[in-house]
């Protein structure tokens, strides 16, 4: 840390190298809130922020670990974000009927509808009991342990980090079809 309580490029991306929680704790306080403004001014909000961070660093620190060579790494995490949103955008845009991504969006399709009592909380927790138990041991580990894809993998034996955030994914996948599909019911 030099004499302002600020670490140098050289030292941030050295200690993510070395897997050093400090460093990577200040790298995540550090460039969050740019990346939340980011995406709350392109459409998004404080989830899709935060979501879209912890994904995007995790990208950000395996690229490091395998030697990537990067000079600014705040200009590399923003890059990694923007990228990764606009291709989520992209997407949206495409699939809209797939997308149930937070429950704000949910919300307000309720209100819309007067019949629909079920709200998107329940539906949720209903297609995570649906859940196979390996789905939902793992998403219960992200969202509510909030171990990282590291511990992930090695907690349900998956070779890399990549693996358990794919499963992630596909769980999430299968718990928002789900709830859909139970929300579409009522």
């Amino acid at each position: 840390m030099n004499p302002k309580g600020q670490y140098t490029e050289a030292s941030l991306i050295a200690g993510i190298k070395a897997g050093n929680e400090e460093i990577m704790e200040y790298v995540y306080r550090q460039y969050y809130p740019m990346v939340a403004h980011f995406v709350k001014n392109n459409r998004g909000n404080d989830n899709d922020a935060e979501d879209l961070y912890q994904e995007s660093l995790l990208v950000v620190f395996q690229k490091i670990r395998e030697g990537e060579e990067i000079q600014y790494l705040r200009t590399y995490v923003y890059s990694v974000c923007r990228l990764k949103w606009l291709n989520l955008l992209r997407y949206r845009r495409r699939h809209p009927e797939n997308i149930i991504d937070n429950y704000e969006s949910v919300e307000v399709c309720l209100e819309d509808d007067e019949n629909d009592t079920m709200p998107y909380q329940q539906a949720m927790q209903q297609a995570l009991t649906q859940l196979d138990e390996t789905c939902r041991q793992l998403l219960l580990a992200f969202y509510f342990e909030k171990l990282s894809m590291e511990a992930i993998a090695s907690r349900f034996h998956y070779n890399q980090a990549n693996t358990a955030k794919s499963k992630k994914n596909k769980c999430m996948d299968r718990i928002r079809q789900q709830a859909q599909h139970i929300l579409q019911t009522l």
